[in-house]
């Protein structure tokens, strides 16, 4: 099987194990947030919120840079010091991450909620460094299939909560008990393979290691501080129930904007190896935009179409005001979709250094503008103010990538991709809160693509096509 067809099957068997694993999570949002109500929602997606915000802070950068110089020609760092590098240095930061969590202000009763977020987010961090193992041999698609089975182990516990009466604090622990799963999932599998665990912390590789990976530690923070400052804000000036409703939009845009991360996950080693030879580094990149195109556009344009139905979904009728700000958030996400590809050709160009100053700007105009408009218009405010500054850091981000690659990108499948959608989006939007509003969407788009030849059978048939004719 040729490298292309590997990184395409492992992707859409990863996809196909995220879009599952979506649904059970769309579940589970629905079921704790009607049993919660929306002030105990507001503080266990503050919980989660922060235990978030510390997994990106204390990646530093290592999951990027490291796997890019594990697939340098001639690099000496072997996948196994990779990830007891990442273990030893992240535990300790989420350690001190959990203690300051309880300088935060929360009332007493919720005390060590935020703690118990952090800890559920190292535990997917030593998921996360396992899974190195699986993303070096192109076979994320057991990912999939782990994330499944964890998301249907949290519904049963959730489940159980509900029945139980349990509290806010018990569904943080259901998070922390489903990631535990997960990890030992993971590493069973990983040992299975025969890879070798073992590994050697050099104390002056690391250091060097670091000092590459420090520029998209600290572009990587401020963006996603950019992408999150709203939420934080919002927590801190507004009741829990206001950020209640907004964490159901919240909750729905997160689970749709990891999907392009999932894509280029497993597209990253591929681009690596060809990223110095001009034709294929192209090439490649007009293959990642194209599958962003033809799933980014349809995806986050059918979630503003369908978001009174969505939010209904979700959180019932006392959740209803969260579809502007979920529409607001697509046209974000939109931008954010494909901001991925282009970030990620930048980081690989080198260019961390310009990234910081495009993320340091965004975020302070972020944090600027939420800290005037929350106030006065509360999670509105905060949704809207998200779409300018992601609009703002897209251009910046896709200007920047274009000039210094020298890439020409063909728009071709652009317009057959918007006409199926706004006719889907016409067929869809009368039905408003009905359940059956995104099924038609989604009905009638993907039969669109298919008849505008968005979706070519060539393209099918790279995908499944036997090995044998690679």
């Amino acid at each position: 099987m040729s490298e292309a067809r590997r990184v395409a099957v492992s992707t859409a068997a990863q996809v196909a194990g995220r879009v599952g694993a979506l649904v059970l999570t769309v579940v589970i949002a629905g079921i704790l947030s009607r049993h919660l109500g929306a002030s105990s929602f507001g503080v266990y997606s503050n919980a989660i919120l922060y235990g978030a915000i510390a997994s990106v802070v204390c990646d530093l950068g290592l999951s990027t840079i490291g796997i890019r110089e594990l697939e340098m020609e001639g690099s000496t760092l072997k996948t196994g010091d990779l990830v007891r590098m990442k273990t030893l240095m992240q535990l300790p930061l989420f350690a001190v991450f959990a203690a300051l969590s309880f300088a935060l202000p929360v009332p007493g009763a919720h005390t060590g909620l935020v703690a118990l977020g952090i800890a559920t987010s190292a535990v997917v961090s030593i998921q996360s460094s396992l899974s190195i193992y699986l993303q070096q041999q192109v076979r994320l698609g057991l990912l999939g299939g782990v994330e499944i089975g964890t998301r249907v182990l949290q519904l049963a516990l959730v489940l159980v909560v509900v029945a139980r009466a349990g509290s806010v604090r018990a569904a943080v622990l259901v998070s922390l008990a489903a990631a535990a799963a997960a990890a030992l999932a993971v590493f069973a599998i990983v040992v299975r393979s025969g890879a070798d665990l073992r590994g050697r912390f050099d104390l002056a590789g690391t250091r060097m290691l670091l000092l590459r990976c420090l520029p998209l530690a600290f572009v990587t923070t401020l963006g996603y501080l950019h992408f999150k400052a709203d939420s934080v804000i919002l927590s801190i000036l507004k009741a829990p129930r206001e950020l209640g409703v907004y964490s159901v939009a919240y909750r729905l845009i997160e689970l749709c904007v990891a999907l392009p991360g999932l894509f280029l996950a497993s597209a990253l080693p591929l681009l690596v190896r060809s990223f110095h030879v001009r034709d294929s580094r192209n090439r490649n990149a007009q293959r990642c935009f194209d599958a962003l195109t033809i799933t980014g556009l349809p995806f986050m344009l059918g979630v503003f179409v369908c978001a009174p139905a969505l939010v209904r979904l979700v959180g019932g009728d006392a959740f209803d005001a969260a579809a502007l700000p979920l529409r607001l958030l697509a046209l974000a996400s939109l931008f954010a979709w494909f901001n991925a590809l282009f970030s990620t050709l930048a980081i690989l160009a080198d260019l961390q250094r310009r990234l910081l100053l495009v993320s340091a700007v965004a975020l302070a105009v972020n944090i600027g503008v939420n800290v005037a408009v929350i106030p006065h218009y509360s999670y509105r405010g905060a949704a809207a103010t998200t779409l300018a500054t992601e609009g703002l850091g897209f251009v910046w981000i896709l200007v920047l990538t274009l000039r210094a690659l020298d890439l020409r990108l063909d728009l071709a499948r652009w317009p057959r991709t918007l006409l199926a959608c706004v006719a889907a989006g016409g067929t869809a939007w009368p039905l408003g809160r009905s359940p059956l509003s995104p099924l038609v969407f989604m009905v009638v788009c993907l039969c669109l693509l298919w008849m505008l030849r968005v979706v070519r059978a060539d393209d099918i048939k790279q995908l499944v096509g036997p090995a044998a004719s690679a």
